[in-house]
């Protein structure tokens, strides 16, 4: 395999011709001639209000931790900017945004939600962190980058910190940096009163007694040390 730099002059019944005036025989031409890297979605995804999300990240897109947009209720994404896309193995995020997501689900089934809509404020905090970080990143410098925004020039693709640092900051949601709306009554999930383990014929529905308490008997070798500690320094 050879790998052959420089444009393309022409296309001809064999192959391509380069700008040498070489001809390269070929079986399949495959066209890339670049990529959208906006984040803006490529189809017509209209919030509350009419808004077009395509025309509220025309210049920067701003999300909730790249999952989420304001007056986009019930909207995630897979992928969006500022996830670790450049630091980090892709289809671990995607595993990791799709447990993120499933909390909500569970908890949108459970509890009747109506929608989710990740706040202003909590959204406008997360960018200035994200701003905050990058400064003293590599990727801040004068190069260009599709990491970067054209029209702002601001850090769009990169997570502000490390794989790890993702996973711990995706181990649970925030609900409060979310407005919830129900369908009712947010308490009418409790239903009758039982729980569902007590609709099993086995269940055991007195599995949290204890035949003796075991907290006693963890608690003497901690309170005899703690004595023996303090008894030396009289």
């Amino acid at each position: 395999m050879t790998t052959v730099y420089g444009a393309i002059a022409k296309i001809t019944e064999k192959g391509c011709v380069t700008e040498d005036g070489k001809e390269w025989p070929l079986d399949v031409l495959i066209c890339a001639t670049g990529f959208d890297t906006t984040f803006k979605p490529r189809f017509p995804l209209i919030g509350r209000g009419g808004r077009s999300l395509a025309d509220e990240w025309a210049t920067e897109p701003r999300s909730y931790l790249g999952l989420a947009a304001n007056g986009f209720p019930n909207y995630f994404m897979f992928l969006g900017h500022n996830c670790p896309i450049g630091n980090g193995p892709i289809i671990f995020s995607i595993e990791i945004q799709g447990e993120y997501i499933a909390h909500f689900l569970n908890r949108w089934q459970k509890e009747d939600v109506a929608s989710f809509d990740a706040r202003v404020d909590a959204i406008d905090d997360f960018m200035q962190q994200k701003d905050a970080f990058m400064q003293s990143t590599v990727w801040n410098t004068s190069c260009a980058s599709w990491y970067k925004s054209p029209q702002s020039g601001k850090i769009t693709a990169l997570w502000p910190g490390s794989t790890l640092h993702y996973m711990e900051t995706l181990t649970s949601p925030r609900y409060d940096d979310f407005q919830v709306k129900y369908r009712g009554n947010r308490f009418a999930y409790l239903g009758d009163g039982f729980s569902q383990t007590e609709l099993h014929p086995a269940v055991d529905a007195t599995y949290y007694l204890r035949h003796k308490d075991a907290g006693e008997s963890l608690f003497r070798p901690l309170q005899s040390t703690f004595n023996a500690k303090n008894s030396s320094s009289y």
